[in-house]
């Protein structure tokens, strides 16, 4: 069974972070035990900020395959 944790924030910017930071962590943990690593991301206006500070983390980025996960596609 999958534990679920709630975090608060206290502004958008604190979020986008802790967001970003998140996401990180996560694609680092699969690319320790994996070749590549694949994740798909949300479209919208809302994930933006988020997207902009993960795009600034140092990770093997030529490991990841960013795969677009919008709803409105589909």
């Amino acid at each position: 069974m999958t534990n679920y944790r709630i975090e608060r924030a206290s502004d958008s910017e604190s979020l986008a972070r802790r967001a970003s930071e998140t996401i990180a962590t996560q694609i680092s943990l699969v690319l320790d035990q994996r070749d590549r690593c694949q994740i798909a991301l949300s479209g919208g206006s809302t994930p933006a900020k988020a997207y902009t500070l993960l795009g600034q983390e140092r990770l093997p980025w030529d490991r990841v395959d960013v795969l677009l996960g919008d709803e409105r596609w589909v």
